[in-house]
């Protein structure tokens, strides 16, 4: 099996959304990969990890920027999965890290060069970009949510800023779509026992409760 099956194959199991995105690209065939750097048409290269000491220089990052170990972690860009691998080191088995990439044709363009099943196929990662719209979060519907989860914003520099607009979009809405899961997660009966509990408190009250359609009669003169 080549890299590029390897990777489609993991996609294809937990991210549908994003590889229906990565075949549909037409941008890849502007952008080669060369010796851990992204080449584009221009001839200009893109080192998001410097050009000498890749490691140490994520490392600094990372001791600037830890992520929170039993939370939920935003980090902009993939770039070749090398910091995702750092902080990945740094989350427990509940925690989780969103990577949100704005360019479809990069992702395209590492996949077919580096075997990066391992990230993707890691319960704790979790992968979207592209477009903003509903589908770019659809990695966030099948998680479990805790009353207590909160999250952190990761911004790694070196790719935030070649699109920053596109970046501060994407962590609005990631903000938003996670506390709209997290809700309906924490307010399906079967998974909030706290849901549960209070119905049951309360169903005294409700049975005693007045009738709301009895007392509109009464106040039709309103003006609302």
């Amino acid at each position: 099996m080549s890299i590029r099956e390897k990777n489609a194959q993991a996609l294809k199991a937990r991210f549908p959304e994003m590889l229906d995105r990565i075949e549909k690209t037409s941008a890849a065939s502007s952008i080669k990969w060369n010796a851990g750097a992204l080449v584009f048409e221009d001839k200009h290269s893109l080192h998001p990890y410097g050009s000498s000491d890749p490691d140490r220089l994520i490392e600094s990052w990372v001791r600037r920027n830890p992520p929170m170990r039993d939370g939920m972690n935003w980090v902009t860009g993939f770039g070749d999965g090398r910091h995702i691998r750092h902080l990945l080191k740094g989350i427990s088995e509940i925690g989780r890290l969103c990577a949100t990439e704005s360019c479809i044709g990069e992702l395209r363009t590492v996949f077919e060069h580096q075997d990066l099943s391992d990230i993707l196929t890691d319960p704790r990662f979790l992968l979207s970009g592209g477009t903003l719209d509903q589908k770019c979060f659809s990695c966030l519907q099948d998680q479990s949510y805790r009353e207590d989860l909160e999250w952190k914003s990761l911004p790694f520099t070196p790719i935030q800023n070649r699109d920053p607009n596109y970046y501060a979009d994407a962590k609005t809405q990631f903000g938003n779509e996670l506390f709209l899961r997290k809700n309906i997660y924490l307010n399906r009966s079967d998974h909030s026992e706290g849901f549960l509990a209070t119905r049951i408190i309360n169903q005294p009250y409700t049975l005693k409760a007045l009738d709301l359609n009895a007392l509109k009669v009464k106040f039709s003169d309103l003006p609302f």
